[in-house]
């Protein structure tokens, strides 16, 4: 950002003391709107970062839930092979888990996108 500020005399005596009280008076101005500017900058900054930290956690949770289905099915697959199930009965069973988990994690996403602000207009 550049700033310039003249000052210019027309025709008015202005002794030296009160022109520099003028000068110091900009000064004083100009530095602080370079603080409240340096506290707006630091403000976008931690904002930057609590968003993408915030998008970590989202993309965290996403992660987790589009694994849930894997994990569910996985578990039924081994508790039915120890089990001794037969592998068409085994199928069905974890197809039957994946669907009911699917369910879930649907209502899940539904619940969140519903209860999701919207973005504030541009």
């Amino acid at each position: 950002m550049h700033i310039r500020i003249d000052v210019h005399h027309h025709g008015l005596s202005v002794d030296r003391h009160a022109e520099d009280r003028i000068v110091k008076a900009i000064a004083a101005l100009i530095k602080l709107q370079g603080a409240a500017m340096s506290k707006v900058s630091d403000a976008l900054v931690q904002l930057t970062a609590d968003v993408e930290a915030e998008g970590a956690v989202v993309d965290s949770a996403v992660a987790a839930i589009n694994g849930i289905p894997a994990v569910v099915a996985a578990a039924v697959a081994e508790a039915l092979a120890q089990a001794g199930v037969d592998d068409a009965t085994a199928a069905a069973a974890v197809a039957a888990a994946d669907s009911a988990v699917q369910a879930q994690s649907a209502k899940l996403t539904a619940a969140l996108t519903a209860n999701t602000p919207e973005a504030p207009p541009a």
